[in-house]
């Protein structure tokens, strides 16, 4: 497989700087992220959590979860120069959040508020509060949540002097985002057009995926709170629902992009039950059921693992096997699932603090969409590269069904059902030929020698623009003719079969001639069917055998009989030849 990613080189060098960009830009961003202060302390179950011998867990503690009341602890300094205002936290449901500001000389203020009373910031998915008054003689700050579900909620809360989403950098930051956010939507306007050409399934998913990552994006940003603020049930409903479409629109996508038989049929089976999969994780998560208290957000990162170890078998086993779409994919993904697996490690292990790393995240998706947009563009032009070649090969197909494989002809089923149109582009003349006592050529030198003369009866009746040629069966053939002194032209091609074959033709032990029947129509005539034009050729051919071969028999017509003729066949002829 390497050897073969190793035969386009820019494609490779542009995919890995792209990765490089994502991984450089993503890390830089993220580092350069004010965290506010942070809390320094953990605790629960606390009588009164204002007393600072309540019994606090420090020095790289983690926040406990589902143990009824859990608290943050934050050492305020008591030379800042700015005081606090605000408390910004990762979204993550709770009842009650109490915010107690504790003075050095024991005063306490408290203020409680419920979900429903908290901000909306553009800071990414975390939502702001205002803080009880905080003063120079202020000691620490007690946030209190209420059965909290999720301990990245109490770990990545931050003090701020003023809201961090109207920071020069975070300013800068948004505008990338929105950038993002178009480049995500651009190619939702070139798969329309792709699909209207070739109408494949992947190009439809891959639509649904980028729409579903572009409303991720917009949600988990909280860039949509600057044009509609949402209340934090709202958000972390659309947060988690976004999620949920985002993977599972991912998996379909993957499994309808990768070629026929590059994924094995376990993995295939995989793939069609995990949308369902991760769409019932999803409504679970957002039901938020009491059984599923204690686990918190720990249950919704624990049921998505199976969709991401998943997906990453179906890239990797496909990418093995030789996908040419696979190579596309596993560039694309792997700064998204390198960030989705940072963050469910950092949640599910506790020995970590849960990361976020937003901005990779949102550089992945941009790398991932940028990828699969060059990938289905691929797969499109490929699989429109095997659509026009089968076109091609059965085109040709056609045309050697249209042929006369012996003299290369054109045969009986071209001339019928394209009478009308040959009518209308000016071929007014139809000759039926016939060659006179053919049998005795294959009774007496073989039929090796009959299908040489007939092989040169159809060059010397040359057909060109002007005069289709058509083998009718056995040594009969016809001509359609148009243009001017067409009788003429039909006559001297009758002449010449016995001129070609005696040069062609060596060793017959006498000429061979052809009897010819020709009608030539008039204007009036258009609607005739071919049948019953050919009805009358052929029986001007056989009175011109009658009357003693090797000669032409022609009518004009004007008008046609009222009832049709009696159409003979070549029997009669032959039977006429051994007479």
């Amino acid at each position: 497989m390497p050897a073969r990613m190793g035969r386009n080189p820019v494609f490779a060098f542009a995919m890995a700087m792209a990765l490089i960009a994502c991984l450089l830009g993503g890390g830089g961003a993220v580092q350069a992220r004010d965290n506010g202060l942070q809390p320094a302390c953990y605790g629960s179950g606390f009588d009164d959590p204002a007393t600072p011998e309540s019994g606090w867990r420090c020095d790289g503690a983690h926040a406990p979860v589902g143990e009824g009341w859990t608290y943050a602890r934050f050492d305020l300094a008591q030379d800042a120069e700015d005081l606090p205002r605000l408390m910004v936290s990762r979204l993550g449901r709770f009842d009650r959040l109490t915010l107690t500001v504790v003075d050095e000389d024991g005063a306490w203020r408290s203020r409680t508020v419920t979900p429903g009373d908290v901000e909306a910031t553009a800071q990414g998915p975390f939502f702001k509060v205002e803080l009880p008054e905080v003063t120079a003689h202020s000691q620490y700050l007690v946030a209190g949540f209420d059965r909290l579900n999720h301990r990245a909620t109490a770990e990545n809360a931050g003090l701020f002097v003023s809201d961090p989403a109207r920071a020069p950098l975070r300013q800068a930051e948004l505008i990338q985002i929105a950038i993002i956010l178009g480049m995500l939507l651009m190619p939702i306007a070139f798969n329309a057009a792709f699909y209207r050409v070739l109408r494949e399934d992947f190009i439809v998913w891959h639509s649904a995926m980028l729409a579903a990552f572009a409303m991720l994006v917009g949600v988990r940003s909280g860039l949509i709170n600057l044009f509609y603020p949402l209340d934090m049930l709202t958000w972390r409903a659309t947060l988690i629902w976004g999620m949920g479409l985002a993977s599972a629109s991912a998996v379909v996508f993957i499994r309808k992009v990768i070629e026929p038989g590059f994924l094995a049929p376990t993995t295939c089976r995989l793939l069609k039950i995990a949308p369902f999969w991760a769409l019932g994780i999803t409504a679970i998560h957002s039901a938020d059921l009491e059984i599923l208290q204690p686990l918190g957000g720990d249950f919704h990162a624990l049921g998505m693992l199976p969709i991401l170890l998943v997906s990453v078998w179906a890239l990797g086993s496909s990418f093995w096997r030789g996908s040419r779409a696979a190579r596309y994919q596993v560039i694309g993904w792997t700064p998204l699932l390198l960030t989705f697996t940072v963050q469910l490690v950092t949640q599910l292990v506790p020995w970590f603090r849960p990361v976020e790393w937003l901005q990779l995240f949102y550089l992945g998706i941009l790398c991932e969409a940028i990828a699969t947009a060059l990938g289905v563009a691929d797969r499109f032009l490929d699989l429109k590269r095997q659509r026009d070649d089968a076109r091609v090969e059965a085109r040709y197909a056609e045309t050697l069904a249209e042929r006369d494989p012996l003299t290369g002809l054109m045969n009986r089923r071209v001339l019928e059902p394209r009478f009308r149109q040959l009518r209308a582009e000016g071929f007014c003349t139809l000759a039926v030929l016939d060659l006179d006592l053919f049998k005795r050529i294959n009774d007496v030198h073989g039929h090796g020698k009959g299908d040489e003369v007939l092989r040169a009866t159809a060059e010397a009746l040359a057909p060109d623009e002007d005069v289709l040629a058509v083998r009718m069966g056995g040594e009969e053939f016809a001509m359609l003719l148009r243009g001017d002194h067409v009788a003429e032209r039909a006559e001297m091609r009758r002449v010449a079969i016995t001129r070609h074959v005696a040069q062609r033709v060596p060793g017959l032990d006498r000429m061979v001639t052809a009897s010819m029947g020709m009608v030539q129509l008039t204007e009036g005539l258009d609607a005739c069917e071919f049948e019953d034009i050919y009805q009358r050729a052929d029986r001007l051919l056989y009175e011109a055998k009658a009357t003693g071969r090797n000669r032409t028999m022609c009518e004009r017509l004007r008008e046609f009989p009222p009832r049709p003729l009696e159409r003979r066949d070549g029997s009669d002829r032959r039977k006429m030849a051994r007479a």
